[in-house]
């Protein structure tokens, strides 16, 4: 069960009972064992995003990673790399199941330090973006114009279910577990290095944040898979 605000709770899959799933911090190029047990009713696989490791170990049903039976468990073995902010993720096909895959809460950040980590900050967070209770939308939402000030669409007053909808929209959003104004804030103090780790965890959706009256400096882009620098 995931509370997203006080008045709305969902219910959903995920890691260790949460969502996100832990953080699961790993030192580049130090060899680690991650058994997954697997309690649902469906083979399932988890994807270590990002890294690069064996196919047999990497979580994808096309490269023909083995799949964790039903009531099963694997034992995943690998060395990580390269450094940065990564994260973990179901990859089994939802197709039209709305209730599978990456539309559930199977989801969780994976750090991988670098050999010599510097640590040069006062405080560290972990931000994932997230949308949930999704729905079949008939109509394209176009998410990619930043600067698109005109009319949006909107949640349909009685939602689509069917699986014949163009593309998928959401009740809900959130940054980790909770919905703008239910969680906590992020406190810091002036002067203070603060280090924030952002993901899109998104199934399908691309998102745009502001953290108005800050300055910030980007010190890694995830799309940067080779660097040994810390992801923003």
């Amino acid at each position: 069960m995931v509370e997203l605000t006080p008045a709305h709770t969902i219910s959903t899959i995920g890691y260790n009972g949460t969502s996100p799933g832990p953080l699961l911090r790993m030192r580049k190029g130090q060899p680690v064992t991650v058994e997954v047990i697997n309690d649902t009713d469906v083979p399932e696989l988890v994807h270590w995003h990002g890294l690069f490791i064996p196919a047999e170990v990497d979580g994808v049903e096309e490269e023909a990673t083995p799949m964790v039976p039903p009531h099963g468990r694997i034992r995943y073995q690998f060395t990580p790399r390269p450094a940065g902010t990564r994260w973990y993720h179901t990859h089994t096909m939802a197709g039209a199941d709305l209730h599978r895959g990456a539309y559930t809460g199977q989801f969780g950040f994976l750090f991988i330090e670098p050999a010599n980590y510097p640590g040069n900050f006062d405080k560290e967070f972990f931000l994932a973006l997230r949308e949930w209770e999704p729905f079949f939308n008939p109509e394209a939402d176009d998410d990619e114009d930043a600067s698109n000030s005109g009319p949006q669409p909107e949640r349909p007053k009685t939602l689509d279910t069917s699986p014949s909808g163009l593309e998928v929209g959401y009740q809900m959003f959130s940054i980790n577990d909770k919905s703008m104004g239910a969680g906590e804030p992020i406190r810091v103090r002036q002067g203070e290095r603060v280090l924030m780790h952002l993901l899109n965890a998104s199934a399908s959706m691309n998102r745009s944040i502001a953290l108005p009256g800050h300055r910030f400096q980007i010190v890694a882009d995830g799309r940067q898979s080779r660097s040994d620098t810390p992801d923003c």
